[in-house]
């Protein structure tokens, strides 16, 4: 889940299609339907999201089903199609992560957390990504 232009953007976990879809409602209280903006093949699960405001992207985060985390970069998205733009999705080379979150740094720098996944020897951690 993710703020941009004063809307809330949320992104589902889907674990049999392993694809994400987003929603949008406005940031301000009260009670609305949310507009389905876009679908994306991750193969995986998406766990994090967050917006870069400094170069109008979009960060996600999430791991497959080996455990092997990902992040999707996306630019250029557009107001009904938060997939529309230009979309890149690279596996990190971590081994065995679940990655859950993400946050904006600054110029192309974001933080990933990951939880501890004591069965596959995994602890909690923050990585540090450079974007550029």
């Amino acid at each position: 889940m993710f703020c941009k232009n004063n809307e809330l953007y949320i992104l589902t976990k889907q674990w049999r299609e392993k694809k994400t879809s987003a929603y949008k409602i406005p940031v301000k209280p009260g009670k609305y339907v949310a507009t389905k903006v876009g679908e994306y093949n991750t193969k995986g699960l998406v766990t994090g999201a967050t917006y870069n405001k400094q170069d109008n992207s979009v960060l996600l985060v999430g791991y497959n089903i080996f455990m092997m985390p990902f992040v999707v970069e996306i630019e250029n998205s557009s107001a009904n199609n938060l997939f529309a733009g230009t979309v890149k999705k690279t596996q990190l080379d971590l081994g065995f992560v679940q990655m859950e979150g993400v946050t904006t740094y600054t110029d192309g720098t974001y933080y990933l957390s990951s939880e501890s996944f004591t069965k596959l020897g995994a602890s909690a951690s923050i990585y540090k990504l450079n974007a550029n």
